[in-house]
């Protein structure tokens, strides 16, 4: 287990010296009430009941075991699927995601609150106006923890600094780890959907790049904040009651107690004479549980004994326990959406029993497990936890419904020979057509040279569509090459070239224009609803809150921290160029995004499309057209002995960043009557076009229909670079000339 991961979780894990021992008191839940839908108590209570009811508890197991038996693959860029390995198989503190499904299977059955994952991120802190790593170190003892940022030079404490500790979302998960759902309460809030108690006592808000919710049957009440009904909470009732039996049963038919009340005539000083007799002689032959019955008899031989009993150790009468049973079986499989047969042997040996479990077992792959892995897969990759180019997908195998679908694909066959037969279609028509019903998969086209006449994209709810567009256009790309082009000993693995074919494809797909930044914002923004708390929490991943004096130096001095960072490991060649660039592409885009919201400052707004000009855009795809020059200059040597030519490179990078900000500030349309004053900045030289627009004063709209004078602008005399003029909300009136 990676100590990244353990520094950088809200969990305190304790040490070997600091192990908590926690026994759980279960004994006694089933005379109890359950409270009322919903509280916290009910929850509570429900985690007490259900081990000690052995059905349900061996139910819940074996839905468990199902889950966590699931296989999966990853397909995307070969770098990231064996990144996004490690993550999955090391979740859960290095336990391993059979351990993290294990547990999050358990509290969504039994816990109407749901289960609930951490997404641990690198742990961040400004300090002395740098960002640096934090990390924290606990003391032996149980005497607490202290953080500390991580400096080149050392390790910084941060007992007796003015510090704030933060994580991006920007970053990629470090680990993925249980949260006990137990200390979680869910506040409704789509910034910081819960608050998070640990062993301590400290409470820790839980921002929505930091913890994922699962609940089971989720309320449509608005006030539950996403709590559900369980199986647990829907079965309870059954459960008890066949616990209630099974404590019946024990009492009746085991224990020191009178079983039988037996009234006779003989002497019953005699009688107890001889039981007393009987259990000392099992006793000396060895005999616990069993004893040989007891044999009396009178003294007088005469004399007719009689006996009439009264048995106290019997079930009621017209009790069937098989039917009970699967009563309670039929019942508890509806509660965990699963068939009969999964949980125990379907009762009967009548004709057709085979059939029905066949059935059943297919209707139970859209039930509890198809929604198990839709709701885990829809996680992983569309909820920040896999980069984009990395697609998780459960392997499922059903060689009947296979057999069905081969079936199906020879009928068309067989159509379409005919309709080439009979003069409709041409085999190259023929082709098109497999194609579009996915009888052909289109590289095959590509190697014949013939191209989709009808392209589409079809994508499953599971699916990640720039993942399965890489690997399909590096596999077609690759087949034309393996093809066309003869393999000799010095050729490349096909692995190798369909690597490199897979990232080329992703960076000619490049592409800021206004639809592919609404994508970009669609990806962020689940819903319309959320785009301004989304905002905030950009904002605040590479800059400081609002409030602050200046938030626009914070984000522009986090803006060249991380991408220093990222330009040294690409100079130290730890990078590839292509990991490289397409970082870089996100970082600059979504950086350049945040600054421009900044600028933009109006809450009431929050539709994309109305917020995204083309001043942005083209700001954004001027910045994308200058990475592949930046990033071959760093992988041609030219920085290997130049660290200061570097960092000004990078400097020049942040300073064109900070040219979003005015675009942001005149291009909103609740203000485009704000009148703003250009104000050089406090550089010692200034160009010829800011000495001129100095003090001018226009309106938003008149300075976006004249965006080339904006301050930090590209046409500029200066070019923008080192150009700290800002513009200035000002009430005087309009002055200056373009």
């Amino acid at each position: 287990m990676a100590n990244d991961i353990v520094e950088s979780s809200v969990q305190q894990k304790p040490t070997h010296s600091d192990t908590r021992h926690v026994v759980l008191q279960l004994a006694g839940a089933y005379d109890q009430t359950i409270p009322k839908w919903w509280s916290p108590r009910r929850d509570a209570f429900l985690r007490e009941f259900w081990p000690t009811e052995p059905i349900l508890a061996s139910a819940i197991y074996s839905i468990a075991a199902r889950n966590s038996a699931f296989g999966w693959d990853l397909e995307g860029l070969s770098d990231d699927v064996l990144w996004a390995q490690r993550l999955l198989q090391s979740a859960d503190f290095g336990g391993g995601w059979q351990q993290l499904v294990t547990k999050t299977t358990i509290d969504t059955l039994t816990q109407d609150a749901g289960a609930a994952w951490e997404i641990i991120r690198p742990s961040k802190v400004t300090i002395d106006g740098i960002t640096l790593p934090a990390v924290k170190q606990y003391y032996e003892n149980n005497e607490g923890v202290e953080w500390f940022a991580l400096h080149p030079d050392g390790k910084i404490p941060l007992r007796d600094r003015d510090y704030k500790l933060f994580d991006s979302p920007l970053d990629p998960p470090i680990g993925i780890a249980h949260l006990d759902i137990g200390k979680v309460q869910r506040t409704g809030d789509p910034e910081t959907p819960a608050i998070y108690t640990d062993v301590d006592g400290k409470r820790h808000a839980m921002k929505w790049w930091q913890i994922l919710l699962f609940s089971d049957m989720p309320s449509p009440i608005e006030e539950m904040n996403g709590v559900g009904v369980s199986a647990c909470s829907r079965i309870f009732r059954h459960a008890h009651t066949l616990q209630s039996l099974s404590v019946y049963k024990d009492e009746k038919l085991s224990g020191q107690f009178t079983r039988a009340v037996h009234i006779t005539n003989a002497d019953p000083g005699l009688i107890q004479d001889q039981i007393s007799q009987a259990h000392e002689n099992a006793i000396n032959v060895g005999l616990q549980r069993y004893s040989q019955p007891v044999i009396a008899s009178t003294f007088d031989p005469g004399a007719t004994p009689t006996i009439a009993t009264i048995d106290l150790a019997s079930m009621p009468d017209g009790f069937e326990e098989s039917t009970t049973l699967e009563w309670y079986v039929s019942v508890l499989a509806l509660a965990l959406g699963v068939d009969y047969g999964f949980l125990a042997p379907l009762p009967g040996k009548g004709l057709g029993t085979a059939s029905q479990s066949e059935t059943m077992a297919r209707q139970s792959r859209g039930k509890s497990s198809r929604l198990f892995m839709d709701t885990t897969s829809n996680a992983l990759n569309f909820r920040g936890i896999l980069p984009a180019s990395v697609r998780f997908k459960y392997i499922e195998r059903d060689t009947q419904q296979e057999q069905q679908e081969e079936t199906v694909k020879k009928l068309r066959a067989e159509t379409r020979t005919i309709m080439i037969k009979s003069g409709e279609i041409s085999p190259q028509i023929a082709r098109q057509i497999a194609s579009d019903d996915g009888d052909l998969n289109e590289k095959y086209l590509n190697a014949m040279g013939e191209q989709n006449l009808t392209p589409g994209v079809e994508v499953g709810g599971d699916d990640s569509l720039v993942a399965r567009e890489i690997v399909n256009d590096a596999a077609a790309e690759n087949s034309l090459l393996l093809a066309t082009e003869p393999l000799g000993e010095t050729a490349p693995p096909e692995t190798t070239k369909t690597t490199e074919i897979a990232t080329a494809s992703l960076r000619k797909a490049r592409t800021f224009d206004k639809k592919a930044i609404k994508a970009r914002y669609n990806y962020l923004f689940p819903t319309g609803t959320l785009a301004q708390k989304v905002t905030n929490a950009a904002r605040k991943a590479i800059g400081k809150k609002q409030e602050e004096e200046n938030p626009l130096s914070d984000a522009l001095t986090t803006y060249y921290d991380e991408l220093l960072n990222l330009a040294e490991s690409a100079n130290e060649e730890l990078i590839t160029q292509s990991v490289f660039e397409d970082a870089l592409l996100t970082l600059s885009g979504l950086t350049l995004l945040a600054i421009f919201e900044l600028g933009y400052s109006d809450s009431s707004y929050n539709n994309v499309e109305t917020k995204l000009s083309p001043l942005i855009t083209n700001l954004i795809n001027a910045n994308a057209d200058a990475i592949p020059g930046f990033a071959g200059a760093i992988y041609s040597g030219n920085y290997v002995d130049r660290g200061v030519a570097l960092e000004r490179r990078v400097a020049l990078w942040r300073d064109s960043a900070s040219a979003a900000y005015p675009i942001g500030q005149v291009s909103n349309p609740s203000r485009e009557d704000q009148r703003y004053e250009f104000v050089m900045g406090p550089t010692s030289d200034h160009c010829e076009d800011c000495a001129r627009l100095d003090g001018q004063v226009h309106t938003a709209s008149e300075w976006q229909a004249n965006s080339k004078y904006l301050p930090r602008s590209r046409d500029l005399a200066c070019s923008g670079f080192r150009c700290l003029c800002t513009l200035e909300e000002t009430n005087d009136a309009i002055s200056g000339n373009f």
